[in-house]
């Protein structure tokens, strides 16, 4: 099945300099390249940490106010901290792959809702269409993702718009295919992510 990659890319001499001794940063990588196996699994709960994680880095390399650059570095920073702690903590291949469990009707509802960013998206649409309660979808949502229904979708959405927006599409164009129906909407949304206007982040 389609499913989003997110590629970081960290150079030998970043590592080393913010590696402390014997507590080097590249450990996870060396663990795993010794046990053959590349992959760490999670449940779904540390899987969207990850994500968040993610989201945080990309918000801060987008930013332009002060220490934004530090913020950045610091996020990643703390990203390789937990990728050493979950390989260091899971001591063989077979239990991380005995150890994969996911929240298969979560899993469903995130995925419909990256494929349907430009339509409706609202609690009550997604209950109704998942067949779950609106108060059980609310509080198992926050959850695993640790965020509002509300707050995931309208996060998903600015960075689409700026993903569009960086490929040359038209700013209004970029926030009506993104989902955002009011373009004041967008715009004061898009301000307090990317600290600066649509037309000077393209």
């Amino acid at each position: 099945e389609p499913y989003e990659r997110v590629v970081i890319w960290l150079g030998r001499e970043w590592l080393e300099r913010r590696s402390d001794p014997g507590e080097a940063l590249d450990t996870c990588f060396d663990t795993t390249r010794e046990r053959g196996f590349h992959l760490l699994r999670f449940d779904a709960e540390r899987r969207l940490h990850y994500m968040q994680r993610i989201q945080q880095l990309e918000e801060a390399l987008r930013d332009r106010s002060f220490g934004a650059a530090r913020m950045a570095d610091t996020l990643c920073q703390q990203m390789l901290i937990d990728v050493n702690r979950d390989v260091l903590r899971s001591r063989t291949a077979q239990e991380e792959r005995d150890s994969y469990r996911v929240d298969p009707k979560m899993e469903e509802v995130l995925r419909y809702i990256l494929d349907h960013l430009g339509e409706e998206l609202t609690v009550e649409s997604l209950s109704k269409r998942f067949f779950i309660s609106r108060y059980y979808l609310m509080h198992r949502f926050k959850a695993v993702t640790g965020y509002t229904v509300h707050q995931y979708i309208s996060q998903k959405r600015l960075l689409r718009a700026g993903e569009l927006i960086r490929a040359g599409v038209p700013v209004m164009k970029a926030a009506e295919q993104a989902g955002f129906e009011e373009y004041s909407t967008f715009l004061r949304a898009f301000r307090g992510t990317f600290h600066m206007s649509p037309r000077e982040f393209r």
